[in-house]
């Protein structure tokens, strides 16, 4: 009989960095619920932030799903795919949350 079902182990890079991001922002929603990693930013999310979060979520994870080789491509190659729809402007302060994944 053949195998049909697989595990993989890897971690996503460009999900657990949607992580982060929804971290700092229920960090600013709620300045006493800190998550790990807790960061100081002046970030400005969109309004809708919440809900445009869950259809980026979908929308990267079936793109993960149909092919692990891309996840890379999509954290490092397609920022603005963030910035676009999580973010109101592309100012300083957003961009600086790339910046501060160096630090981890």
């Amino acid at each position: 009989m053949e195998r049909s079902f697989l595990i993989a182990l890897e971690p996503s890079h460009t999900l657990n960095f949607m992580i982060y991001l929804q971290n700092i922002y229920l960090q600013q929603k709620n300045a006493e619920n800190r998550k790990f990693p807790y960061l100081q930013t002046n970030a400005i999310f969109h309004e809708d932030f919440e809900q445009y979060f869950k259809e980026l979520w979908m929308e990267l994870t079936e793109k993960i799903i149909g092919d692990s080789e891309i996840d890379s491509e999509l954290f490092v190659c397609q920022k603005d795919l963030f910035y676009n729809r999580l973010f109101i402007s592309e100012g300083k302060d957003n961009k600086e949350v790339y910046k501060y994944l160096r630090l981890f």
